[in-house]
């Protein structure tokens, strides 16, 4: 099942882990950031919050970003110090199970111990529904709520389209 929220912080994290989660992986565009934005302090702080070196149990994760968007591992590691997150994108993209399978070889995880957490339906949900992660999160996109920006109407429209499916 795929659930929806707004915001990250409307995810139940200890309930996540509780279920046995162990790996959670974020799209960035439109998930952690605006589109092609920097994250914000307040997303890094609330990434801290989450990762492995979390000092709260409930909410210790493996962090994971998947993009299909270009952008290389150092870009990411400035961003965040190099101390949460595992930058992963290859030759494959979203949603084929070769861009998520080699982030689960590197934190040996199983799909049950996976969330995804995503904007997009046919792209981050649908990959993590064909490898049959535990949790699928589908999140309001940035550009929903905040205007900043529109994308094309046609890309507006698939967006649409298949997230209604979900």
């Amino acid at each position: 099942m795929t659930a929806r929220v707004d915001t990250l912080e409307q995810i139940d994290f200890p309930k996540l882990k509780a279920e046995g989660i162990k790996l959670l992986i974020f799209d960035y565009d439109d998930t952690l950031s605006g589109q092609s934005e920097p994250l914000s302090e307040e997303t890094q702080k609330f990434l801290k919050l989450l990762s492995e070196a979390s000092a709260d149990p409930l909410r210790s994760f493996h962090l994971t970003i998947l993009s299909n968007r270009p952008m290389s591992h150092d870009q990411v590691s400035l961003i965040l110090d190099d101390t949460v997150l595992y930058f992963k994108i290859g030759e494959h993209q979203k949603p084929h199970p070769e861009a998520f399978l080699p982030i689960l070889r590197e934190h040996n995880v199983a799909p049950n111990e996976v969330a995804m957490i995503g904007d997009r339906g046919g792209t981050d949900m649908w990959g993590a529904y064909r490898l049959g992660f535990r949790e699928r999160i589908l999140i309001t996109p940035f550009s929903d709520k905040t205007g900043k920006y529109y994308p094309p109407r046609l890309f507006q429209i698939i967006r649409a389209r298949e997230n209604a499916r979900l």
